[in-house]
């Protein structure tokens, strides 16, 4: 019995002697690195890891597509409520991550939603397309639609415009403005219409149109008005990007519609708004 007490415990020293680290440790001697602590759900340390992913995928994309079942989990949740989705909404700006469209017990589970490093936003309802991925008729259509309502109602005075033509093709051109219109000071005003955003085609659209007035009808002023439906980050970059001159000619605004009322108003986005954004965007990546 003495003996195998013995062996144990000479067995117990080297196991010991095997595991201890010693002041002469080879430097040879592979060492496990420490594992990586895995951050338990729904506690702030997730939620800020969370965050920190959905940075990196904006700074690289642009934006991050997610649906609200995902968004949720992200954020350790497993049900809507009030509560919660203030709160995600409260942290993403906080990073100046904004949801379009706004997160709400009304959207379903499986519905997708954008996250973006730019206020994007839309003011009330929209004049668009029941279909999930518009076809380019579809968007003419709303469009037009939208452009109707505007004629019909004849809202220019709330641009500060009269309208001269609907449709107005300059000279020697196949282009046409969704109205040529004018202003107090009798410069002439081009007014284009998009339904939701408009990215730099629609900026570099109403450009082009200023530029055939300009030479239809040279010694003139001429500027240019875009209303859109979604304050979008393409076209607050496209105006961004423009000379001085060029900002001096056009103007961004927003349409506010309501259509259980059937109100239309205009908000102006201005260059400040534009660049303060877009300087924390670029502070951030």
């Amino acid at each position: 019995m003495k003996i195998l007490d013995s062996l144990r415990a000479s067995l117990s020293k080297d196991k010991t002697a095997l595991t201890a680290p010693t002041a002469s440790t080879d430097s040879k001697t592979v060492r496990k690195k420490p594992l990586k602590r895995k951050i338990a759900p729904g506690t702030e340390a997730s939620r800020q890891e969370a965050i920190l992913q959905i940075r990196n995928v904006v700074h690289d994309k642009g934006y991050k597509v997610i649906s609200i079942s995902k968004l949720l989990n992200c954020f350790g949740f497993q049900k809507r409520s009030s509560c919660n989705v203030e709160l995600i909404t409260v942290m993403l700006a906080e990073h100046n991550l904004t949801v379009h469209p706004q997160l709400s017990l009304g959207l379903k589970s499986n519905d997708c939603v954008r996250i973006y490093g730019f206020p994007v936003a839309q003011l009330g309802d929209l004049f668009e397309s029941e279909e999930d991925e518009p076809t380019g008729g579809a968007r003419q259509q709303r469009e037009r639609e939208l452009e109707d309502f505007i004629d019909k109602h004849n809202l220019f005075h709330k641009l500060g415009l009269k309208k001269v033509m609907r449709q107005y093709s300059p000279t020697q051109t196949r282009d046409r403005f969704d109205f040529l219109c004018s202003d107090a000071k009798g410069s002439q005003v081009v007014l284009e219409l998009k339904h939701v955003g408009g990215g730099k085609s629609a900026v570099e659209q109403v450009l082009r149109y200023i530029g055939m007035l300009k030479q239809e009808q040279p010694g003139k002023k001429a500027r240019g008005i875009l209303v859109t439906g979604i304050r979008d980050v393409d076209t607050a970059k496209a105006l961004h990007g423009m000379t001085p001159a060029q900002q001096q000619e056009i103007e961004w605004y927003l349409y506010r519609y309501n259509k259980g009322s059937g109100d239309v108003s205009f908000e102006l986005v201005s260059y400040d708004f534009i660049d303060h954004h877009l300087g924390i965007l670029t502070k951030a990546s």
